[in-house]
């Protein structure tokens, strides 16, 4: 078993991150880490706010209501919500 692990830099907001994943051999561990940074350039932080902002996006087309309840409720019919938001864009 080899890890790949390589330091990468966010394009929208600056900030280093790292990637990790096991991988079965080293060979693979490098190919992955190629492969990373070539695809792999924003920060998993970054990448959730823009998910979010999308996702606030398609609410809006649907003119959906704000969803109210406690952190564990919301973040749950958050998660029902988008899935009936994609059934409905196809």
């Amino acid at each position: 078993m080899a890890i790949a692990r390589t330091t990468l830099t966010c394009t929208i907001c600056g900030k280093s991150f790292e990637i990790r994943k096991e991988c079965f051999n080293r060979t693979q561990a490098d190919e992955y880490i190629e492969w990373a940074t070539k695809h792999i350039d924003t920060c998993p932080e970054c990448y959730k706010a823009a998910m979010q902002s999308a996702e606030d996006e398609q609410i809006a087309v649907y003119h959906l209501p704000e969803l109210t309840g406690s952190e564990k409720q919301i973040k749950w019919a958050t998660s029902i919500r988008r899935e009936c938001v994609v059934q409905l864009d196809e």
